[in-house]
């Protein structure tokens, strides 16, 4: 969808123009369209290449800067997240903002593996968590410990035959689920 500011980020990246016009971020939507427009016809990627390579370098590099620090304080995830929204978590990014996992982040994060990316007849085991963007969350929040990972975010009625059953958890005896 071609609008005007698409057409001076345009001008800009060709090199026409050296910068977006004063004001030019006051009006969010302008924001929203560059970072579609650049995550879509310039960069062109999947989901995939976004959580690998999206970061606060890519919108320097693509003269976005000044609408990072000034809309989205820069957070690569949170112009994303408007441009593209609920399309990915933060945390699928290949990297989090420093101070980043909360318990109540992590149980979140947790819930969302477990409730809408992992199948009845998944393994869950602590390298899980890496696969699916979360071993930062898992060593600050729950050091390395499943059995307590899962007892936070499932507090009230969740029982350990029940997510060894589900999750073919291995884990030691001596564990609490």
């Amino acid at each position: 969808m071609e609008n005007k500011i698409t057409q001076i980020y345009q001008q800009i990246l060709s090199g026409q123009k050296s910068r977006f016009p004063s004001n030019t971020w006051s009006d969010i939507s302008n924001a929203v369209f560059c970072t579609r427009y650049l995550i879509d016809n310039v960069l062109k990627w999947t989901d995939d290449d976004i959580k690998l390579k999206l970061n606060k370098t890519v919108f320097v590099q693509y003269k976005l800067k000044g609408m990072l620090t000034t809309v989205y304080d820069d957070s690569p995830y949170r112009a994303f997240d408007a441009a593209f929204p609920g399309r990915l978590k933060e945390w699928e990014l290949k990297s989090t903002p420093k101070n980043f996992w909360t318990e109540d982040k992590a149980i979140e994060a947790i819930h969302w593996l477990l409730e809408e990316k992992l199948n009845d007849n998944d393994q869950l085991r602590v390298d899980t968590f890496e696969k699916y963007g979360l071993s930062g969350m898992f060593q600050t929040i729950f050091p390395h410990n499943l059995s307590e990972a899962l007892i936070a975010a499932y507090p009230d009625g969740l029982t350990r035959t029940a997510v060894i059953k589900r999750f073919q958890i291995h884990t030691r005896v001596k564990d609490k689920v």
